[in-house]
């Protein structure tokens, strides 16, 4: 009984040694194969710094531009602002040397007036003929609406900077904590 349980322990020894240098082979050749995948790791790992660095230039580019953009529509809105300042000034003295009312004072006065008996229309020489295709408050109150959407436009293109600075400040970030590692 004693030899059989010798012979199972030698068997056991000899199996588990067996095992031993099968496992260590294997690991030599996981630690060969490894070499390349760590060396395609790091490639990959340089061509996203390559990448990000461009992207910071691009956006830095882009941003400078952008900036450009801003200040010219901020010029040309002060500009614009201050023209339809005038032409509102302008349209309002027009109206008046012309002797044409706002709106609401045209229609308190078309209700003023009574309607001839025969039904003609009496002719008076003082009474300028307005055109009826242009009138100068419309005029300045579409161009104010215009001004608007170009203040809401820039302000628009601000916010849209912001986003893509703190985006590029987050890659920046990013590229640098994998740089460390």
């Amino acid at each position: 009984m004693i030899w059989v349980i010798l012979v199972v322990l030698v068997c056991e020894v000899v199996i588990f040694t067996q095992l031993m240098l099968n496992f260590q082979k294997r690991g030599d050749r996981l630690k060969i194969a490894r070499a390349p995948i760590l060396k395609r790791i790091e490639q990959h790992r340089q061509a996203l710094v390559e990448l990000s660095e461009k992207v910071q230039t691009k956006t830095a580019e882009s941003l400078e531009k952008v900036d450009e953009k801003i200040a010219d529509a901020t010029h040309s809105a002060g500009f614009a602002a201050n023209l339809v300042d005038e032409l509102d000034n302008e349209a309002h003295e027009r109206a008046e040397e012309l002797g044409l009312n706002s709106l609401e004072e045209e229609e308190e006065e078309e209700e003023e007036e009574e309607a001839p008996a025969n039904g003609e229309e009496q002719f008076n020489p003082t009474n300028v003929e307005k055109d009826k295709a242009f009138d100068p408050f419309k005029t300045v109150r579409n161009i104010r609406g215009d001004l608007e959407d170009i203040y809401e436009s820039i302000e628009s293109l601000r916010n849209d900077e912001d986003i893509v600075k703190a985006m590029a400040q987050r890659l920046a970030a990013a590229n640098n904590g994998e740089a460390k590692d």
